[in-house]
């Protein structure tokens, strides 16, 4: 979806994200602010972020598979699911976590992502999937 096209321009920008936090307002839209780690001057990142929009860089492609420690359903009801991905800090993993997401016809409706050191936990909040082996084709995608 909509957070992996931007979560893919920023890493083919070439920027680390440390954090993110997003949310989706079914009459709004959505709030995404991301921070990312770089020596790069804004009008250098911006003119990146537009060639790489432009380009279709953003597309859902890792050439690096990403091996996540833990992928846990944290919580479960009607109305929402809540996966967390856990594992070490490497490049891709955001990327491939929410396109794993998208490929698996999630609606993500909110995501804290947070880089702690060397340790990544990617939080999601999505519609409830109406797969019956959806968490078991996440783990077996990054297992």
């Amino acid at each position: 979806g909509l957070f992996a096209k931007y979560v893919g321009a920023l890493s083919a920008a070439g920027l680390g994200i440390r954090h993110a936090s997003i949310h989706t307002f079914q009459e709004t839209g959505v709030y995404d602010w991301f921070e990312v780690k770089t020596e790069k001057p804004a009008a250098t990142i911006a003119k990146l972020l537009a060639l790489a929009l432009n380009a279709n860089s953003a597309s859902p492609s890792s050439k690096r598979r990403v091996q996540f420690d833990e992928i846990t359903l944290v919580s479960q009801s009607r109305e929402e699911w809540i996966i967390s991905f856990r594992g070490k800090d490497q490049p891709g993993a955001l990327l491939q976590a929410a396109t794993s997401l998208a490929r698996a016809g999630a609606e993500i409706q909110w995501a804290r992502v947070h880089t702690w050191g060397r340790q990544i936990d990617d939080v999601f909040g999505i519609r409830p999937p109406t797969a019956p082996d959806f968490l078991e084709s996440l783990k077996a995608d990054h297992g």
